[in-house]
């Protein structure tokens, strides 16, 4: 395969998130010269900085599915659902919401499953080898992920998704309720059911994450520019960029991992690519009194909850709002009252709210790829609530197709001319 940016050349990767700081080692790992451009500081801005910690190693399964699309218009028009859009942005959406609908059939489903699966197969072996070269594996852990199951409804309908996932190599068994309570005294009892994974991770600390595989970048050679990219455009050599601050980049290559922000950039390539917004909401607690041994995920709430170093988080609900519309305190109030209803004993006296920006495409999978026009410029962004699951994984496949060398899976499925 030929290379797509020449051997040693220098390549500007735009965003310095999770996904971004992952490609930029990768990248300068292959041999070339990387200049990491983003106007905040890596994991002070976007989902690094504060979202649930998860590495769903486990989670193969595209939320556009068949089930899904079944219950889609009570989801949309319910305002307790975890899923919900705001009134004043419902027209704006449509678009996003028929490619989201026409994903959701069952070729296009079992084709993402595979995609995903194949993309989960990378996940442990390069979590782990960036993690070391980072030193940062003491951030990580592996207690392994609870599914709670309020009704018996919802427990047996859970039984065909974790059916399918099982004929794709996922463990699970089912976890008793008395056992479940054992494991997770603090939870408040009222479940019917619960299915336990040990193909699940969690890190104590985001941020943290972020910042020691920047700081391993820049370490090894990365240069960090503080600035927002305007406008990218192709030159016979390679791309040019032009900062906020008026300065002109030119570039052997570049990579978009600017996650929500990217659509920006792809549009000035010629690609309207279906790029969302998927408006995530948590609280943080350093409630003395309450914590959890494992990864917890309430499917019934579609919130998830993480024991961090010093703090519970607990976050979910799905919003899709665009990047203008401010947080709307009735999701942060929403949070925090089932936060309290999850737990016996929560004190969220010292809770703080975030919410955060998820890139997020309409089939489920992210854009891991050669731009249509050129392979000069590669994308990496659009992968939704997984960001810190398959970054690693991620920017591997990035400096595969830099290189030009064949990659462990096939990325075609990624690739954004998949909307053509």
């Amino acid at each position: 395969m030929k290379p797509s940016i020449p051997p040693g050349g220098e390549i500007a990767v735009i965003g310095a998130g999770i996904v971004g700081v992952c490609c930029a080692v990768e990248l300068l790992d292959a041999g070339y010269r990387v200049c990491l451009i983003d106007q905040a500081k890596p994991g002070t801005f976007g989902p690094s900085k504060a979202n649930a910690g998860h590495i769903a190693g486990a989670s193969i399964l595209p939320l556009a599915s068949p089930t899904t699309f079944r219950a889609t218009p009570g989801l949309l028009l319910d305002r307790q659902s975890p899923l919900y859009i705001p009134l004043s942005y419902r027209l704006k959406v449509i678009p996003w919401l028929m490619r989201f609908a026409w994903s959701c059939r069952e070729r296009t489903f079992m084709n993402g499953v595979h995609a995903l699966a194949s993309l989960n197969s990378m996940l442990w072996n390069c979590t782990d080898d960036l993690y070391a070269r980072a030193g940062i594996t003491g951030l990580l852990k592996k207690p392994g992920a609870i599914f709670l199951y309020e009704s018996e409804r919802s427990y047996r309908q859970a039984q065909t998704a974790w059916a399918l996932s099982k004929t794709f190599g996922i463990e699970t068994s089912p976890l008793p309720v008395e056992q479940l309570m054992k494991l997770e005294p603090h939870l408040k009892p009222h479940y019917a059911g619960a299915i336990h994974t040990a193909n699940w991770g969690v890190v104590v600390d985001p941020q943290k994450i972020v910042h020691g595989i920047a700081k391993h970048a820049i370490e090894t050679g990365a240069r960090l520019i503080r600035a927002r990219v305007n406008s990218i455009a192709r030159t016979t050599e390679g791309v040019e960029l032009m900062l906020d601050s008026g300065e002109r980049l030119e570039r052997d290559g570049a990579v978009i991992t600017a996650g929500a922000w990217s659509k920006h950039l792809t549009r000035q390539l010629g690609e309207n690519i279906p790029l969302e917004v998927e408006r995530g909401y948590n609280i943080t607690t350093s409630s003395p009194d309450t914590s959890i041994n494992h990864a917890l995920i309430f499917a019934d709430q579609g919130v998830v909850a993480t024991q961090l170093s010093d703090a519970l988080r607990v976050g979910g609900l799905d919003e899709l709002g665009g990047l203008d519309i401010p947080a709307d305190p009735a999701l942060e109030q929403r949070v925090l009252e089932t936060a309290r209803d999850l737990f016996s004993d929560l004190d969220t006296t010292d809770a703080t709210s975030w919410m955060g920006h998820r890139p997020s495409m309409p089939d489920s999978l992210p854009v891991i790829g050669r731009a249509k026009k050129t392979g000069r410029i590669l994308y990496a962004f659009g992968h939704g609530h997984y960001g810190l699951t398959h970054a690693p994984a991620t920017g591997t496949l990035i400096a595969d197709l830099a290189v030009g060398r064949s990659s462990q899976i096939d990325t075609a499925p990624f690739s954004s001319t998949r909307f053509l």
